[in-house]
This record gives C-alpha cells, sequence and structure tokens, in this order.
C-alpha cells in the first residue's frame, strides 16, 4: 500500500517532540513498510523546511522508526542510511546546539543498539563532525587540505573557471568529496604495493637481516592499512553513489509528474485559446451581418423617402396643372360657361380657394365670408345694363342670382382678374 502524501505531510507539520506524537507518527509510518522509500523521501524533504527546533522531533522520529522498524525488516535502516548523511550534515552546520547534541546522541544510540553497521555509522559521524572528513589512508593529512595539490595550487586559475568549478562540486554536493577521498586512497595504496614489489626480492633469501624482515612487515603492514582504507573509500562512494542515484530518480519522477501537470494545463488552456478564438470569429461575423442589415434597411428607407418625394412633386405638378386649366377657364367665354355649369363653378370657386388660402365663391356665386368684403356689401342692387344684357334676366346682385359664373364672387365681374380684390389679411404670404 502506498503512503498517502497529503496525510503525511499534515502528520509531519504538527509534529513535536512529545512522547505521544513520536509514537504515534511512528506507528502510522510503520504501517507503509512496503512503501518506506517515499515515506524517508517525504521525511527528508519536511525536514530541510523547518527550523533547528523542529528537526530535534524528525531525528527523534527516525530513531523510532528504526528501532521499531527492526522487527518488521530492514526497509526502513536502509532507506533511512541512504539520507541520514544529509539530514545529519545539516545538523552539525545548524547554530542550535541543542540539535547538534540530539544528533550525536542518537549516532551514539545507533552504533550502541546495532541499528546500523559499524562502518554505517562511522560514516554517519564523519557527517555528523563536519561532513566528509577524515584523513586519507591514514596519513594524518586531511582528504580536503590535499586538494590544492591536486590542481597545481589552484593560484593560476583564472575567476572564471574557478567560478565554473565551484557551481560543478555544488551540483554534486558531498559526492565530489567524497570520490576526492577515493582518488586520494587508491593512490596511497598504489604507492605502497609498489614498494611492497621492491622489497619482495630482498627478503625472500634466507641470508635476510631481521631489521630488513622488519622494515618489509611495516611496509606490507601498511600497504594493507592502505588496502583497507581504500576499500572503505569505495565502499562510502558506493553508498554515496546509490544515494544520489535515488534522489535522481525521485527528482526525475517529480519532473515527469510535474511535466504532465503543465501539459495538461496547456491543453486546457489551448482548447480554451481554440473557443475564445472561435467566438470572437462568430461575434465578428454577427456584427458584419448587423452592419449588411442595417445598411440594408437605410438604403430601402431612403428609396422609400425618395419615391415619396417623387409622388409629392407628382401631386403637386398635378394640382399646377389643374389650377392652370382653372386659371384657362376664366376667360371671355369662361363666364358663359360656369353660369351654364354651376357644379364646374362650384369645383374651380374652390380650388381657386385652396390656391388663394381664403375661401371661394360659393353656390349661387356668393362668398363663405361676406364680412371680410365689406366693399362688396355696397356695389348697386343690380349689375350695370351690359352684364343684364350679357347674363340676361333673373340673374341676382352681384352678377350672381341663379345664374352661373362668378360674377357674384367678391373677386369683381366674371372674368376678371383675380389679384384685384380687396387685400384680405388672413391671406398667406
Amino acid at each position: 500500500m502506498n503512503v498517502n502524501r497529503d496525510a503525511l505531510v499534515q502528520r509531519l507539520q504538527t509534529l513535536n517532540i512529545s512522547q505521544q506524537s513520536i509514537e504515534g507518527t511512528s506507528k502510522w509510518c510503520l504501517f507503509y513498510i512496503k512503501d518506506a522509500k517515499s515515506v524517508v523521501n517525504i521525511w527528508l524533504e519536511e525536514f530541510g523546511r523547518h527550523t533547528a527546533e523542529r528537526r530535534i522531533a524528525f531525528l527523534y522520529l527516525a530513531n523510532h522508526i528504526l528501532q521499531e522498524g527492526r522487527k518488521k525488516g530492514r526497509e526502513f535502516a536502509d532507506e533511512f542510511f541512504r539520507v541520514m548523511p544529509k539530514a545529519l550534515t545539516a545538523a552539525s552546520r545548524s547554530s542550535d546546539p541543542k540539535l547538534r547534541t540530539s544528533a550525536k546522541r542518537l549516532v551514539d544510540i545507533w552504533d550502541e543498539r546495532k541499528v546500523f553497521g559499524t562502518a554505517q555509522v562511522k560514516v554517519l559521524r564523519e557527517h555528523l563532525n563536519g561532513g566528509a572528513g577524515g584523513t586519507a589512508g591514514g596519513s594524518g593529512t586531511p582528504a580536503k587540505a590535499a586538494a590544492p595539490a591536486a590542481d597545481g595550487g589552484g593560484a593560476t586559475a583564472s575567476g572564471g573557471a574557478a567560478d565554473l568549478d565551484k557551481r560543478k562540486l555544488a551540483a554534486v554536493g558531498s559526492l565530489a568529496d567524497v570520490l576526492y577521498e577515493v582518488a586520494n586512497a587508491a593512490a596511497r595504496s598504489s604507492e605502497w604495493q609498489s614498494k611492497c614489489l621492491q622489497i619482495k626480492a630482498n627478503v625472500s633469501s634466507l641470508d635476510a637481516s631481521l631489521a630488513e624482515v622488519d622494515s618489509a612487515r611495516e611496509t606490507l603492514a601498511t600497504a594493507l592499512d592502505c588496502l583497507r582504507a581504500e576499500s572503505e573509500r569505495r565502499k562510502k562512494a558506493v553508498t554515496y553513489i546509490r544515494m544520489h542515484l535515488s534522489q535522481q530518480e525521485d527528482s526525475l519522477k517529480r519532473s515527469d509528474e510535474a511535466a504532465a501537470h503543465l501539459s495538461a494545463q496547456k491543453a486546457e488552456l489551448d482548447a480554451r485559446h481554440t473557443e475564445l478564438v472561435q467566438q470572437e470569429a462568430e461575434q465578428r461575423e454577427r456584427q458584419e451581418a448587423l452592419r449588411q442589415q442595417q445598411e440594408a434597411e437605410q438604403q430601402a428607407a431612403a428609396a422609400q423617402q425618395q419615391q415619396q418625394q417623387q409622388q409629392q412633386q407628382q401631386q403637386q405638378q398635378q394640382q399646377q396643372q389643374q389650377q392652370q386649366a382653372a386659371m384657362a377657364g376664366m376667360g371671355p367665354d369662361g363666364g358663359g360657361f360656369m353660369m351654364h355649369h354651376p357644379e364646374e363653378r362650384d369645383r374651380l370657386g374652390a380650388n381657386i380657394g385652396d390656391m388663394l388660402g381664403g375661401p371661394g365663391p360659393g353656390p349661387g356665386g356668393q362668398p363663405h365670408h361676406p364680412q371680410h368684403h365689406p366693399q362688396q356689401q355696397q356695389h348697386p342692387a343690380g349689375p350695370p345694363p351690359h352684364l343684364q344684357q350679357t347674363h340676361g334676366p333673373g340673374a341676382g346682385p352681384h352678377g350672381g342670382g341663379g345664374g352661373g359664373g362668378f360674377g357674384g364672387s367678391p373677386l369683381g365681374n366674371g372674368g376678371g382678374d383675380p389679384m384685384d380684390a380687396p387685400y384680405d389679411p388672413e391671406f398667406p404670404d
């Protein structure tokens, strides 16, 4: 069964140095012994995120898991030894003396109770004492102190190259120190093995002295110690390489998961982008269609307005033609025609009234508003003799009577000019 990462992180974030908290969390972690690698990796991540005071609780938790986990198998012991050097190095560099003291005490307990082997405890002590220090092959010369001699003093290296080398060493961390110790141990071992080959011929004869034999024994013992030191360094290097390999595998897994997550997000954004582009294109199409529709409606309205104007012009032309025809009917022969056709007289009188803006002559030749023409009331009771003779007997006053024509119109005698009528104040300009 795989461990639930979120649940473990939550437990580690609430972890404290109380017995109940340590035992409860340890029991919960031991339930996932088959997924010990994930448990330990999460433990290391959270260990690096917390303060020195909280890291003491993390070390206590690791100790409880290690000791209780021995009853079920070596899974947690192997996994914790893979990450514990890094944790102890961080503890050794801490400014909190409580953290350093607690870490040293735990390493002693692991040594006493054989939680780890002797070689493993030695590696842990080296990291606890300030990283991968110690001597190279027991010569008493610190391994790091020999580094300047190996690169020719390093004083001639340029500043840029030196910075690059530092960055490269920082990338591999303590593994570089371990591999450097292996190289030193191997060089020293090879040197003493060569000395052993040189003394073999000297001590093989029976007449060799005791001093020569003792010297040969010391040389062989030193060479043997160098070989053993080389073996220890190589075992340590193997452990570190496995640790770094496991870390790289974990990092690769997390990178793949992050890449898959980002790929999924990008796919969602791509789909959303396509959708928005399509919506924008559809909106542009709708706007273009609406614009065309509005232009068509405007053109139709303009055409309709033009048609109405043409119709109005035609109606005005027809009215003008009718008015001209009416004016032509008021000539010398028009009066007698109107007298014999009263219906035409009334129609033309109405048209003239509309044209002049006032009332025309009504039936019988009488105006609709005689009060507007006071001068017409002063005409003599009968028409002049020539009109009486022209229109015949029976003609009423003003030439109206029962006959037709415009003789009784307030505009004057039949056949006269309408503009000779008196000024009408209500006549439009």
